[in-house]
């Protein structure tokens, strides 16, 4: 099984003039190109949250009308980041097609991938750059874990471990440890996959691993030293890719971009 995981992809019309500046909407086009082109072809898509910008429904039309052509093809789901709105997304979402984020409460959902299990969490609170998961979802978590034996993927947006990153981390997931008490209790917590940083990170994590995707627009500096700062930088945009194989999952970078045929030293 392949799964693919993009991220923050902060979708914006590039007609207004955040588009213009952050170009959004043309990366997750040429993003969603990329992953229809990738072979094998996907077997299911992630996207670990802050899907628009600014939370509005004009922007959830535009991004369900980019994806349509990926969820076409592989079923795509979604988790929201702290640029997203609730409402506004389940609702328009839900209209075109993404039958699984339920309809009222916190946007949390368990997914059945055959051999795999995944758990899409909602870390958001409304108006704040951060995350937190309040006693009710923790609850939610423990108990889906607890159900079912399978080796399961865990998506949320805010990364459950600090960085380095001394802007980004200000800005995290505020209860980590209370995340860490859940999840060492299992052990079919195959992986946490998420996304905020804008970069590759991994750090073991509650007795698993926990991995960040980068954003398939713009990074974020790599800058371990400068408090408060906060700058993105033009490196190429890329998709994780995690692999399912032999019962364990191995996680992969794939940039997107042209960077010309590949050489070829042995057939």
């Amino acid at each position: 099984m392949l799964i693919a995981q993009i991220s923050d992809t902060h979708v914006v019309p590039t007609e207004s003039e955040k588009g213009k500046l952050m170009m959004t909407e043309g990366h997750l086009r040429t993003a969603v190109t990329h992953l229809l082109a990738l072979r094998p072809k996907p077997d299911v898509v992630l996207i670990s949250g802050d899907l628009v910008e600014d939370g509005t429904r004009e922007e959830y039309e535009l991004l369900a009308e980019i994806l349509a052509p990926l969820k076409a093809a592989v079923p795509v789901y979604l988790a929201p980041g702290n640029h997203d709105e609730r409402e506004a997304m389940r609702d328009v979402m839900r209209a075109h097609g993404y039958d699984e984020l339920p309809t009222e409460g916190y946007l949390q959902y368990a997914v059945d991938l055959g051999e795999l299990r995944l758990l899409s969490l909602d870390t958001v609170v409304p108006g704040e750059p951060g995350g937190y998961l309040c006693e009710e979802r923790l609850a939610w978590l423990d108990a889906r874990l607890k159900e079912d034996p399978r080796p399961t993927i865990i998506m949320q947006h805010h990364p459950p471990f600090l960085t380095g990153l001394v802007r980004m981390d200000g800005m995290g997931l505020s209860n980590t440890s209370e995340e860490a008490e859940v999840v060492g209790k299992h052990s079919n917590v195959l992986r946490v996959v998420s996304g905020h940083l804008h970069r590759s990170i991994s750090s073991v994590f509650a007795g698993t691993l926990a991995v960040t995707a980068p954003s398939c627009a713009h990074a974020v500096e790599l800058d371990l030293q400068t408090e408060g700062r906060l700058a993105v930088v033009r490196e190429p945009p890329a998709a994780s890719v995690h692999l399912w194989q032999h019962g364990n999952l191995v996680s992969h970078l794939s940039y997107i971009g042209d960077f010309g045929p590949p050489y070829v030293i042995a057939e």
